[in-house]
């Protein structure tokens, strides 16, 4: 990369007050090398305002090149559609010459919203007070049209063009009215929903979404995918130490047009960002691990691609700002449904009904979600199916028939066919190789940090190489040569943006502002701890770590922790294989800890490991004082979800 082949020239002395904590005799001597870990920037790495201005750019272009039909980017065509879009978005429109560099940008990136950014990212608010208030009046107009009075919309309009008139008398500055048509389409463009609870109330409103929700029409595949989630009413077993692992909970996704589940994840974590973010990435990607893993299927799963809008449930774990903003970037529309309402994703829950009735129920160990309901029945005792097993079997029933079978409502064409079709008609955009690397990026949790001389320091574990140090360098210098040039500078240490995969935290993506890459960095971590290591996993070892180790947190004692839970999890696995009680409770923990899905091979047995040389590991009364003191279950349960 160009950066790093610039050299460096005039370096200050040391004697400068500004390189108090800079030693090294090469610091501002950047090295010519190739690094293969770079990513692009994504839109977290700009402002609020730059990163809304970017959405709003490219929600206006979609809009225009849909309108255009035939039609080429010309004055004569797009002066009348830039003219109309007045009246339909909420932001300023510019020219039509502004429109086609701005498209022209767009097309050359092959479509990434952050060509659309503004360049000058520092420039200040750019709001328009006029459009402020004209928006205020129209707001105003609005509320009291959602009113039980239910007036008409010619008069919550007069009520708009009589403040506005009263405004102009005190005013210097004259508002302009709008048309009683374009005020009309901001009506129109309300929610259903919301127009009916406003103006005739909850239960007319429910009662009316409840009869559209068993039927919304689609045009094409992935267009409009609902997801879920749900507790499974199975106990699984562990696949090699056979303890009952407790109810696992799936993340499903079901495409609207064709009825195909797309993708899932099962696992024992909680309902959150982190399993939703994994259903979607399998949803999205090729299914090209079936062959491998499972050859028992008879048929291929083709189903992968850009999802276009996602409908989601009113839950927290679909509120996160990660998986929004990710979502926004990538293209895919997130539509919230109002808590209490699953009617408003009728394929999912018929998935999860069907589901239930066709394969659950017929293997043993399968629960019931009320106690009472249980009567004399033991779901612990006659569970047989290991979790592997059923992760298979899963497959199997989702490719080979749920996919494939009519639907006994009266749908007679199989999914898989109505994908198939629509496919080769309306082909979706596909994620391949580094398309699908990026998108992982883009969905990652976002965080900030400090860039100190040590690296970058996340939960107690240091992140590091030449390359950020070197970066750390080079963006010290800048500061330096700015203040040389007269210009302010601030020696406060700024934040950078990194983004961190839950599953692995033996590295971290870190956002260089300067360079506009992201830099792959691995963790500093001579010992091992961070290999294979979850974020989960990690925050309860950080919990346990002050039970055992007095003394500050680093990475061997962390590993004496590790081994501790591992010692335990063996300790547990024994005691159920040499007692009739099974504690699935305390399994279902061990299960979420152990990172045990459907992505993976983990087992109870396998899942952790001693880093350790022998002569460092605490002694066997250590570990069972440990172990003796610790509340297992709340020392798992209660960490926060992601």
């Amino acid at each position: 990369m160009d950066v790093f082949e610039n050299e460096f020239e005039n370096a200050p002395d040391k004697d400068t007050p500004a390189q108090e904590s800079f030693d090294e005799s090469s610091a501002y001597l950047l090295p010519k090398v190739e690094i293969p870990e770079f990513q692009e920037r994504d839109l977290d790495t700009f402002s609020d305002q730059a990163k809304e201005e970017a959405l709003n750019r490219r929600e206006l272009l979609l809009w225009v090149d849909k309108e255009l039909l035939d039609g080429g980017w010309t004055e004569k065509n797009l002066s009348p559609l830039l003219n109309d879009a007045k009246n339909l978005f909420n932001f300023p429109i510019p020219s039509w010459r502004t429109v086609c560099r701005w498209w022209s940008r767009y097309n050359k990136s092959g479509y990434q919203v952050t060509a659309l950014a503004p360049k000058t990212e520092k420039k200040g608010n750019r709001s328009n007070r006029i459009q402020e208030e004209e928006e205020l009046f129209i707001s105003e107009a609005i509320e009291r049209w959602l009113t039980p009075q239910r007036p008409s919309i010619k008069s919550a309009y007069q009520f708009y063009c009589d403040r506005i008139r009263v405004r102009n008398l005190n005013s210097e500055n004259e508002l302009p009215i709008r048309t009683y048509k374009s005020f009309k389409v901001r009506v129109d463009a309300l929610p259903d929903y919301d127009v009916l609870l406003h103006r005739h109330g909850k239960y007319k409103a429910d009662k009316e979404f409840r009869r559209r929700g068993k039927s919304i029409p689609q045009e094409r595949i992935l267009q409009r995918v609902e997801i879920d989630h749900t507790p499974l009413d199975i106990i699984l077993l562990d696949d090699e130490d056979l303890v009952p692992l407790g109810r696992p909970t799936l993340t499903v996704l079901v495409d609207g047009y064709s009825k195909c589940v797309i993708g899932f994840y099962l696992g024992y974590n909680d309902a959150s960002y982190y399993s939703a973010r994994k259903a979607i990435i399998n949803a999205v990607s090729p299914k090209t691990y079936l062959g491998d893993l499972y050859t028992d299927i008879e048929h291929d799963w083709s189903c992968q691609g850009k999802i276009e809008t996602l409908v989601v449930d009113n839950g927290k774990e679909f509120w996160s700002n990660s998986l929004d903003n990710a979502c926004r970037e990538i293209g895919m529309n997130v539509h919230i449904n109002r808590k209490g309402s699953p009617w408003l994703k009728p394929l999912v829950e018929r998935f999860f009904g069907t589901l239930k009735d066709q394969l659950i129920q017929n293997i043993p160990g399968h629960t019931f979600p009320l106690l009472k309901d249980l009567e004399n029945y033991d779901p612990n005792k006659h569970a047989v199916m290991r979790m592997g097993k059923f992760v298979a079997l899963f497959h199997l029933w989702i490719v080979d028939v749920y996919n494939r079978s009519t639907d006994s409502r009266g749908i007679k064409i199989p999914p898989n066919t109505l994908w198939d079709t629509s496919f080769n008609k309306l082909p979706p955009v596909l994620y391949q190789d580094q398309e699908l690397q990026e998108f992982k990026l883009k969905t990652a949790l976002v965080d900030e940090r400090t860039l100190s001389k040590d690296g970058i320091q996340y939960e107690h574990l240091v992140y590091q190489n030449n390359e950020l140090n070197e970066y750390r360098k080079y963006h010290y210098k800048n500061l330096l040569d700015d203040a040389s040039g007269g210009k302010r500078t601030s020696r406060k240490k700024e934040k950078l943006i990194i983004k961190i995969d839950p599953d692995d935290l033996s590295f971290i993506h870190v956002y260089l502002p300067d360079w506009e890459k992201y830099l792959k960095v691995a963790c500093v971590d001579p010992e091992g701890y961070t290999k294979g290591l979850s974020l989960h996993q990690h925050k309860v070892n950080l919990k346990l770590h002050r039970n055992l180790v007095s003394s500050k947190v680093d990475l061997d004692s962390l590993a004496r922790v590790r081994m501790t839970i591992h010692e335990r999890i063996q300790e547990e696995a024994e005691f159920i294989r040499n007692s009739d009680k099974r504690r699935t409770k305390t399994n279902k923990a061990l299960a979420k800890h152990s990172n045990i899905g459907s992505d993976n091979n983990n087992t109870l047995a396998t899942s952790a490991h001693n880093p350790l040389p022998v002569e460092d590991q605490p002694s066997i009364t250590e570990q069972k004082a440990v172990l003796n003191n610790t509340d297992w279950d709340s020392a798992i349960d209660d960490i926060e979800a992601y």
